[in-house]
């Protein structure tokens, strides 16, 4: 198969492929939470989210313009936080006043929001860094406040609040950005170079996850909810590093062989945010299906968990290509508006 140049297109199908593979190891983290494999996850997957929102996030937009741009995101964010709160109250028994639940959906509240924690650190970021690249420095020294106030800050800082949040997923949002400014080429080649010589590349991979996984035992638990990056700060640092291309490159490994499929994988990485909004409401389920028509004693391995995860994933595929729909039609209006 001859390399694919993806990055001449105008949507970045390689990003999808990441974004896909990114939210199935979201699932996997949380199905069967084994410690070494979930520590080993929870060291770089949301890292992956953060970087790959700040390549796509490339324009400064005047007040208004912003507002267009992450107006859907907002609506999205309190329809589907709200939609969890009744959710977790009738499943999970969870009961908050009224003042707490808007307490906890305006100000972030993890307990509360659950894993919408990162739509809400996403559209604060996306706000400051809309005003942050209009100067050419300031994006980096807003990195090294960032990194700063988590290196002084410490124990101090690790609360459950997403506008904290934001301290620690900054710096990895402007990462995304230099790469899409001044990295392209250099990625280009790195692509053709990994689908050219793939066998080595899935031994790479292998190895660098390896390595995280070796190295959580030393920094524990990486908790990007409430900005704790376990023992080590340059742990953290090199792991999510490690682990933001070792995904990459799987991500391209994967396009490689399913690059037939670009459709279904782009509706997937549309519906991304509702996946996971509401993937930790299906694990039971999934974990059933699997005790049900698996032999027992598959039932608690890594291929069950796969299997499990991958059920998960696709149970969002209808609301995903609704979804979809509903953006392209809206992109097909925007431009006849503009033509008329």
């Amino acid at each position: 198969m001859t390399p694919i140049s993806v990055l001449n297109r105008p949507r970045l199908d390689w990003v999808d492929y990441m974004k896909v593979l990114g939210m199935f190891l979201i699932i996997y983290g949380h199905i069967y939470p084994r410690l070494y494999i979930s520590q080993t996850i929870f060291a770089f997957f949301v890292q992956v989210f953060f970087v790959l929102s700040g390549f796509l996030c490339t324009r400064s937009y005047g007040f208004r313009d912003l507002f267009g741009h992450i107006k859907t995101t907002i609506t999205l964010y309190f329809i589907l936080t709200i939609s969890t709160l009744f959710l977790c109250h009738f499943l999970w028994n969870e009961h908050f006043s009224i003042c707490q639940y808007l307490n906890g959906i305006l100000l972030g509240k993890v307990d509360i929001i659950h894993n919408m924690w990162f739509v809400y650190t996403l559209i604060v970021i996306r706000i400051i860094h809309n005003y942050l690249i209009r100067y050419k420095t300031l994006p980096l020294v807003a990195v090294g406040i960032c990194m700063l106030v988590l290196i002084i800050g410490g124990q101090s800082i690790r609360l459950p609040f997403a506008l904290i949040d934001v301290v620690i997923s900054l710096p990895f949002f402007e990462l995304g950005y230099f790469l899409s400014k001044h990295c392209k080429d250099n990625l280009e080649k790195n692509i053709e170079h990994i689908q050219q010589h793939s066998g080595f590349y899935i031994i790479i991979s292998a190895v660098l996850y390896a390595s995280i996984w070796f190295s959580v035992h030393l920094n524990g638990y990486v908790n990007m909810y409430k900005s704790d990056y376990g023992n080590s700060f340059l742990l953290f640092i090199i792991n999510s590093i490690i682990g933001i291309y070792a995904t990459f490159i799987v991500g391209i490994l994967i396009y490689r062989v399913f690059n037939r499929q670009k459709k279904f994988f782009r509706v997937m990485a549309y519906g991304n945010i509702f996946t996971l909004a509401f993937h930790l409401f299906l694990v039971k389920w999934a974990q059933q299906l699997i005790w049900t028509f698996f032999p027992s004693h598959f039932r608690y391995s890594i291929p069950a968990e796969i299997v499990a995860s991958i059920i998960i994933l696709l149970m969002f595929t209808p609301f995903n290509y609704l979804y979809y729909n509903f953006k392209h039609k809206r992109v097909q209006e925007s431009q006849l508006d503009k033509k008329c």
